[in-house]
């Protein structure tokens, strides 16, 4: 699984942190700490980072910026839909052109100089293929289950880059290993271990979830983010 990160250039982030805190957008460090401090401890962490609450307040806010929303923004599905309707009505154009164009002695000659009739007809052949493809996206488009089912994927692709980049701060802070106790039945807070405590409390922080859907699934996939 690989991940985009729009926002490469610590000095950045930290510039849109601050800029942030100064617009209220997001909190205090100092409350922001104690904010972190309460709601590990209300999942039954135990463990206390090496360097202060304040530190991972700010480190998980500015990898929750890395990592951005679980919401996709971008075209509606009915605008993807009407895009790809688009491309399809083009394709048929440069079908029908191409195929009036190879009934022209002239066209048929010079393009035969560059490439043998072969080629030319295998053109025609991957246009097609081009619009039936297309075709059977935009039939899949009109079906809400694939809709819901694209933006559950999203959601949980955001979840587990947010959990792949807490895996360094959470082992340099906590001397423990980022792996998640348990096969992928959901477990309760007092039945894991503070690795993830400590990712239920950044997305209740970065996102304002307190029960993540699929837990073990995601903190599994962050193991090995790039299968």
């Amino acid at each position: 699984m690989q991940f985009d990160y729009p926002v490469n250039s610590r000095t950045e982030l930290l510039r849109v942190y601050k800029a942030q805190v100064a617009d209220g957008v997001i909190g205090l460090l100092a409350d922001e700490a104690e904010c972190c401090k309460a709601r590990f401890h209300e999942f039954f962490g135990a463990g206390s980072p090496k360097d202060g609450w304040g530190h991972i307040a700010r480190e998980v806010r500015l990898l929750g910026l890395v990592c951005g929303g679980l919401e996709r923004f971008g075209r509606s599905p009915s605008k993807t839909r009407d895009a790809a309707l688009d491309a399809i009505a083009s394709f048929k154009r440069s079908n029908r052109m191409l195929k009036e164009l190879n009934d022209e002695p002239e066209f048929v000659f010079a393009a035969m100089k560059i490439r043998d009739q072969f080629e030319q007809d295998k053109d025609l052949e991957r246009l097609q293929l081009m619009i039936e493809g297309l075709a059977r996206v935009v039939e899949a488009l009109d079906g809400k289950a694939v809709q819901k089912k694209a933006s559950s994927i999203y959601s949980r692709r955001q979840r587990t880059k947010l959990a792949v980049l807490l895996t360094p701060l959470f082992e340099c802070q906590f001397g423990a290993k980022a792996t998640p106790v348990g096969g992928d039945r959901p477990l309760l807070n007092e039945d894991v271990n503070d690795w993830t405590r400590f990712f239920q409390m950044a997305a209740s922080l970065v996102w304002g979830e307190q029960a993540t859907p699929d837990r073990q699934r995601v903190l599994r996939a962050a193991l090995w983010p790039n299968d």
